[in-house]
């Protein structure tokens, strides 16, 4: 293992442990641990009330989040609790992202948030009322009308439930 570290010039990436071989943690990026980082910052800066630079990080985080955290295995039980907390921290960036661009009045730049978020996660109504809202203030009732009928079916026809009261409002 090492020399096939060695050459790919990552030398020093594995030492020698009590009982063992240990990554060298300092050695290495992970990207996970980038992305959760970038997510991080964006909520404390977020607090802070500096959206431009928590957009910043939440903008940064997605471009690392590449799909679902080794999604070449799938069906492997030993991994799916960190890929769903990896998805869900991915989702909630992606809303806080949303609603930055809102806080802005960057309407188009939520809208196609919205529309990333709905393409990995179609029954968040979250992201449907943050897409209608956009789509209103854009000017576009009648698409923002038109997505609520579509939200109304999938929740409807994929979940069996009614959208929630907060979505009947936005559609009023």
């Amino acid at each position: 293992l090492r020399e096939q570290l060695r050459a790919a010039g990552l030398s020093g990436v594995v030492r020698v442990a009590a009982a063992g071989y240990a990554l060298n943690r300092d050695a290495i990026w992970l990207d996970c641990e980038a992305f959760e980082g970038l997510i991080e910052e964006g909520q404390r800066l977020q607090q802070r009330g500096r959206a431009r630079e928590a957009l910043a990080c939440f903008e940064e985080a997605e471009r690392l989040y590449a799909g679902d955290y080794l999604s070449d295995d799938l069906y492997a039980d030993w991994c799916a609790v960190e890929r769903q907390r990896l998805r869900e921290t991915y989702l909630d960036a992606l809303g806080s992202m949303v609603d930055r661009y809102v806080d802005l009045g960057e309407y188009a730049r939520a809208a196609d948030a919205c529309r990333r978020g709905l393409a990995r996660e179609p029954y968040r109504e979250g992201f449907h009322r943050g897409l209608m809202l956009c789509l209103t203030r854009l000017g576009k009732r009648e698409r923002a009308v038109a997505h609520y009928h579509h939200c109304r079916q999938v929740l409807e026809t994929e979940l069996g439930v009614r959208p929630t009261p907060q979505t009947e409002r936005v559609y009023r």
